[in-house]
């Protein structure tokens, strides 16, 4: 057996292991709401269709090496895996991994393109490797509370909903970004530094409810639609959205603290200087611990 069509196996509440070694892809809905299976090989499995493996309640490991292509719905809803290994994925589609509640650690670093609600409401996530992520869909990681830093280097599309609701994320790293959407990295409480040098199109409702916000940099900001951006962002040192810089801090009543502000001579802030996040980074630790001493 090398393919399998659509429905295969689903709604079986006997079977509790799965191995077909031979099969490189799977239609739509395999092995969709099987209630007890607990191990599953799928050693030369390529791609694979809508809703594989979803809702399977007592899953807790998968492993395809192979797999390269998934689409929507792909292992939702399986609350209990604790280890993923995808290694060799390309793409994923809509509703990724959502809903998992004990999976700590995960690598793609294959990826290029990734649907939307990937990995959302996933609670226990404490680390996530996506290196040549190019284009990522709207709710991006939503609602993930443990995350603490990420970084993607070659990602050039956000769509709206970026890691919303992420409150413990102190770093982030996204300097190749070009485009991003609506409702971006909203209740992050504890992010200080955003550095996007390459970034032109930015829409509304950006960052509310960040409060820590220290750096904010956008030197090649080419479009924007200023509604409810950084409403709450109280202890900026340094701003600069490029041409709009002045017009947004007179519509969006944004201010940078004088007694703390870094002066670009100083801080290497100037758009005219290549910037770095461990610049930044490095800039504002220095200032805030000179206050300190």
């Amino acid at each position: 057996l090398e393919a399998v069509g659509n429905g295969f196996i689903r709604k079986n509440k006997k079977l509790t292991s799965v191995n077909f070694p031979k099969v490189k892809s799977v239609e739509d809905e395999f092995l969709n709401e099987n209630e007890i299976l607990e191990n599953i090989t799928l050693n030369n499995l390529e791609t694979c269709g809508f809703g594989f493996l979803s809702n399977n309640i007592k899953l807790v490991k998968i492993n395809f090496p192979k797999l390269s292509n998934v689409k929507s719905g792909f292992i939702s809803s399986n609350e209990i895996i604790e280890e993923a290994y995808l290694d060799n994925l390309e793409s994923c589609g809509s509703g990724f991994l959502r809903f998992n509640k004990l999976l700590k650690k995960l690598s793609l670093n294959k990826a290029k393109n990734i649907g939307d609600a990937f990995m959302t409401c996933n609670n226990c996530l404490e680390k996530l490797e996506l290196n040549n992520a190019i284009s990522i869909g709207y709710q991006f990681l939503y609602n993930n509370n443990t995350l603490e830093e990420l970084s993607f280097p070659n990602l050039k599309v956000i769509q709206h909903g970026f890691l919303m609701n992420n409150e413990k994320l102190k770093k982030l790293q996204i300097d190749n970004v070009i485009k991003i959407g609506h409702s971006f990295l909203i209740n992050n409480l504890n992010l200080t530094i955003l550095n996007c040098e390459k970034l032109e199109q930015l829409e509304h409702s950006i960052l509310t409810k960040n409060n820590k916000l220290e750096v904010f940099n956008a030197p090649n900001l080419q479009r924007i639609i200023p509604c409810r951006f950084l409403p709450e962002a109280k202890k900026l040192k340094y701003f600069n959205a490029g041409q709009f810089t002045d017009k947004l801090k007179e519509v969006c009543g944004i201010s940078v603290d004088e007694e703390q502000e870094l002066k670009p001579e100083q801080s290497k802030y100037s758009t005219k200087t290549k910037l770095s996040s461990e610049n930044l980074i490095n800039n504002v630790s220095n200032k805030s611990n000179s206050k300190e001493s």
